[in-house]
């Protein structure tokens, strides 16, 4: 044991000097607690703040986005029913006319066909026979026969030259409608493949708006993979911030 009487004093203010050094430790690490708790809190806050934002935006344009889409399905809707009871009644519409079109072609073609039989049979028919259905035909008293030759009364007379005046008219009316009908079959057919290219331009409407909706969802992530970078990036550069400010 050393008999020295200034070693309690000399231990005395080791003692202060280690106490104090401690003191100023805790108060320089409680302090830079207290900053780097700031720092982390204002980057915490900016990255917060940032996503927010972000957030709010995108809920906004989405809320607006689903209204508009709500709408135009709505609207799709009225229109598909609307068309396909157009549709179904032109389709309806055009049955019938095509049966009609289908007797009208039917009995045109029997009275052509009995009309061939009948002027073949006029060429081998005896006089006789000639002269009742001559008289028949105009609803008029059949011709006398007198030497081979027919007396021919006056009302037979002008019925027969009525017709045969109206022979070449209505033949030439029977081909021009014959014609017109080839044409408007043709236009009922074009219309039919326009309708049918609508038909597919419409599906191909729809497709391209369910693949736009699509793109649109992915490129809604995509903003906000690129925000939620961007948000890490704003919290790096306030921590360096901070830490640059305590330096």
């Amino acid at each position: 044991m050393s008999n020295d009487p200034q070693t309690p004093f000399t231990t005395k203010l080791a003692d202060g000097a280690i106490t104090s050094t401690v003191t100023k430790d805790l108060d320089w690490a409680r302090h830079h607690l207290f900053l780097l708790i700031a720092v982390v809190v204002l980057a915490v806050g900016s990255v917060y703040g940032v996503e927010s934002l972000i957030a709010r935006r995108a809920h906004d344009s989405f809320i607006q986005q689903q209204a508009l889409l709500a709408q135009l399905q709505k609207n799709n809707e009225q229109t598909q029913a609307a068309s396909k009871a157009e549709i179904d009644a032109l389709t309806a519409q055009n049955a019938q006319l095509l049966q009609q079109f289908q007797a009208a072609m039917a009995a045109m073609a029997a009275r052509d066909a009995q009309l061939f039989k009948d002027r073949q049979e006029i060429k081998t028919l005896p006089p006789s026979q000639l002269a009742t259905k001559w008289g028949a035909a105009a609803n008029e008293p059949a011709p006398v026969i007198a030497g081979g030759n027919f007396e021919v009364p006056l009302p037979l007379a002008q019925k027969s030259v009525d017709a045969l005046i109206q022979v070449p008219v209505l033949s030439k009316d029977n081909t021009d409608l014959k014609t017109s009908l080839t044409a408007e079959t043709q236009i009922a057919s074009n219309n039919e493949g326009k309708f049918e290219a609508e038909q597919k331009a419409h599906t191909s409407d729809s497709e391209t708006c369910k693949q736009t909706i699509i793109t649109k969802n992915a490129e809604i992530k995509d903003v906000k993979a690129q925000a939620r970078k961007q948000s890490i990036i704003v919290a790096v550069v306030s921590l360096a911030v901070g830490w640059f400010l305590h330096k």
